[in-house]
């Protein structure tokens, strides 16, 4: 049962708006080639999808009527 449709329709949203998987995917492309070169705007990026996912997660838990302790964490 959906809690909150709203919340649940943030979460869609920030799917949608977000490149986080594209440069994700980017990013292990390279990691995987081995030329990954961390610098400053790579760790900005990758803090930057870190904070999406975390909304994302507390969107989702919202919307499905959870706390966040209610939820493991990984």
């Amino acid at each position: 049962m959906i809690e909150d449709r709203k919340a649940l329709a943030q979460l869609v949203a920030a799917f949608g708006a977000s490149r986080m998987a594209s440069n994700l995917n980017q990013l292990a492309h390279l990691a995987n080639i081995g030329a990954l070169i961390v610098n400053p705007e790579i760790e900005a990026e990758l803090s930057a999808a870190y904070a999406d996912i975390r909304e994302m997660r507390r969107l989702l838990l919202l919307a499905l009527g959870l706390k966040p302790g209610d939820a493991p964490s990984y």
